[in-house]
Parts: structure tokens; sequence; C-alpha cells
């Protein structure tokens, strides 16, 4: 073993160590004093266990690898955490999040793959190319299940569909069986498909979701619960199901209501962006409609 293992292994387990030693010191004092109780209840939170390793590993390893790649980590798992502190900076928090974190992967992809420049190495993002590995490993490849997922939800991975690319016919057929004993649906798919996909999955699932989020400051504005848009929700998503998109659309923007639309304009007169975007959608869906 060389003497630069060697001493990484030992800056791992002394991290490790450490680690484990703060983890017991923390629910000891929990135990004592009940950090909820004094007013510090995020102490005890299980996803700060993640950023106290990060800055403990950060602190006693000499490779800062391990602990950069926690606390990416701990920053996208707790975007909305973040993202109520800052307020209105935080649109920009997870975009500058990825980018750092991709920043540091891709200066750090030669120590990670260090002696395994023969094994298959796989990522699982949609918009990352996956030439990304390339001039690092031999093998390499994409395994994309494209699905949301939040950590107060279970998923059905039966159901998603996987999408998987590689640099070698062996290790695509490779990829299919390993997606396969997860997902009944899985397809080969190159980056630049998989791009598209990741672009379309956007409109999907982000902007619609980005539309309950205004209906629910509407409703709330209006004393209305959004649960009473659920069923709605629930039989507009049922629709496609059936329907192509475009034979699924109703509403007002369909017709060109000018009646309903001009007093819709008028409510959202104090909510000049809301207005802009619910006049430019209801242009594009009447465009879409007539054509």
């Amino acid at each position: 073993m060389s003497a630069a293992k060697a001493n990484n292994n030992r800056d791992t387990y002394k991290a490790t160590a450490i680690t484990l030693i703060v983890f017991g010191i923390l629910y000891l004092v929990d135990k004592l004093v009940h950090f909820s109780a004094i007013g510090l209840p995020w102490v005890m939170n299980k996803d700060n266990f993640l950023l106290y390793t990060a800055v403990i590993f950060l602190l006693f390893k000499h490779d800062k690898s391990v602990g950069l790649v926690l606390i990416g980590l701990w920053l996208i798992l707790n975007f909305g955490l973040i993202t109520a502190l800052l307020g209105t900076m935080s649109a920009y928090l997870l975009p500058l999040a990825l980018l750092a974190l991709g920043a540091i992967l891709y200066e750090l992809l030669p120590q990670i793959v260090s002696g395994k420049e023969n094994a298959l190495w796989v990522h699982t993002a949609g918009s990352i190319p996956m030439n990304i590995w390339q001039g690092h490993v031999a093998r390499y490849g994409v395994l994309y299940p494209m699905q949301t997922f939040s950590k107060q939800r279970e998923v059905d991975f039966g159901q998603i569909p996987c999408f998987v690319e590689s640099n070698s016919e062996e290790d695509v057929q490779l990829l299919k069986d390993i997606a396969s004993a997860l997902s009944e649906k899985v397809y080969e798919a190159s980056s630049e498909q998989r791009k598209s996909l990741h672009l379309a999955a956007v409109f999907t699932c982000n902007f619609t979701n980005h539309m309950y989020v205004l209906a629910a400051e509407l409703l709330k504005k209006y004393g209305l619960p959004f649960e009473a848009m659920l069923p709605l929700i629930d039989e507009t998503a049922r629709k496609v199901h059936e329907l192509e998109p475009l034979a699924a659309q109703t509403g007002p923007a369909v017709r060109y209501d000018e009646n309903v639309i001009d007093e819709h304009l008028r409510m959202l007169a104090d909510e000049p962006q809301m207005l802009e975007l619910y006049r430019e959608i209801s242009e594009n869906i009447h465009r879409l409609a007539i054509r």
C-alpha cells in the first residue's frame, strides 16, 4: 500500500471516529437538556447529521472530496429549508448548488475513479451527458429514472421509466438488465434524447407544480382551501392517459372567451407577474387550439 493511500485511510478512520463521537455526544446532550426545549430542534434533525459529517470530513481529511460531495448533497436535500431562509434569493440557490456540485465532481473525478478505471461508471442525471466520464474511465454510461422524488413520499419504482445509455453494447445490455430488475419500463436513449426528456419533464412536472403554487396563493388570498382543487388536478392528470394533451385542453383560453379572460386579468391587476403569465399562457393555448 502506498504512503498516500495509507495516509488517506488513516484520515478516513479518524474522521469516521470523530463523527461517531460527535453523534454520541449530541444524542447524550439531547437526552439531558432536550434541544427542542431550548429552541434548537434543528440540532437533532436527521438531515443535519449529513452536514455535521461533511464538516468533520472537511476538517479532518486531507482529501476534501468526500466532505465536498456531502456538502453538495446536503444543499440539494435541504433546498426547501434554505429557500425559506433566503427568500427571494432562493430561486438561484438550486441551480448554483448543482453547478457547484458539478464543478466539484468534475475536478474530483480523477481521484474518485483512481484504481477503478476499468469498472463500469454510471450516473443517474437527466440533464448531464454520458461523456462526463469520457477520458477518465474505459466503461461508462447512464441509468436515468425519470420521476419526481420527494423525501416525504414513497414511489412505485416498478412504474418509473428508466432510460439507459453506455459507450458499449455489452454495457447497454447490462444496464438494461439492472434497470429491468427495478422497473417494468426500460428504454435506451442517447444523451441528446435524454436532454429532451428532461426538458419535457420540466414542463410536465416542475412548471405544472408551480401553477399549483400560484393557485394555492390565490385561494389563500380569498380564504379558500387548496384541497378543493385536488379532484380537478386528479381528473386533469387522468385524462391524458386516454386523450392527447391537446385534445384534453379545456377552459376559456381554448375558445378565447374575452369576457372571462378580461375579468381574470382584472382580478390579477395587483399581481403583475401572474397577470403577464396568465396572458401569455392563454394566448399560447388559443394559438395551439386553432392551428
